[in-house]
């Protein structure tokens, strides 16, 4: 989104944002789609460390329905985390 909004090149955007987060000015999030189909939601990691941990047989904590590990999104929050 960055990159898009910015006209900037996606590696250029990429660098800025693992910086910022080196830096401890962003936090990492690691969202997860579940795969039920009648109640679409996401599982978050608050961390790559939490987001490791996972296996990859875990199940949605809701309902109990297979996660899309395939499909994991990262994503940066703002604040911070020092």
């Amino acid at each position: 989104m960055l990159a898009q909004k910015t006209s900037m090149p996606i590696e250029v955007a990429e660098k800025i944002l693992v910086d910022l987060f080196n830096q401890k000015i962003l936090q990492m999030v690691v969202r997860v789609e579940c795969m039920n189909e009648d109640n679409p939601h996401y599982v978050k990691f608050n961390s790559l460390k939490e987001y490791y941990k996972a296996s990859e047989d875990e199940e949605c904590p809701e309902c109990g329905a297979s996660l899309d590990w395939k499909k994991a999104k990262v994503a940066f929050k703002r604040g911070i985390y020092r």
